[in-house]
């Protein structure tokens, strides 16, 4: 995890008067509502990140509209999917990646990191 990154989760951890970092044991979930008392349902995750790739596809529309078009498919999924290729192409153990996708075994992990390197190819030409 980058510094920026660190930093913006314990001010974020602060806000709701956790700790700066969590515990191994904490079950803190990672977004909560504003009130802090219960988390964010994924379903409205989905829709916060649906509507950023939209509104982000808008300002890409007259310029590049092949590239809007794109981010207009892109969903909470793909940015999983997307990270699982970073990761792969950064070198990273595929045991850790394996752990961080839940993925049942680590065959799974390499072979979905290859479709979704031929995608990504895909998504960029």
């Amino acid at each position: 995890m980058n510094q920026t990154l660190l930093k913006a989760l314990i001010r974020y951890r602060r806000h709701y008067g956790l700790t700066d970092l969590p515990t191994p044991s904490d079950e803190t979930p990672i977004f909560m509502n504003l009130a802090g008392n219960k988390p964010v349902a994924a379903n409205r995750i989905h829709h916060m990140i649906k509507a950023l790739f939209n509104d982000m596809a808008d300002h890409l529309e007259d310029e590049y509209p092949h590239y809007a078009d794109k981010l207009r498919q892109a969903s909470a999924h793909w940015l999983r999917h997307t990270s699982i290729t970073h990761q792969t192409d950064a070198g990273i153990d595929l045991r850790y990646i394996q752990r961080n996708a839940r993925h049942s075994s680590v065959d799974t992990t390499r072979d979905r990191a290859t479709i979704l390197d031929r995608r990504a190819t895909s998504l960029t030409t």
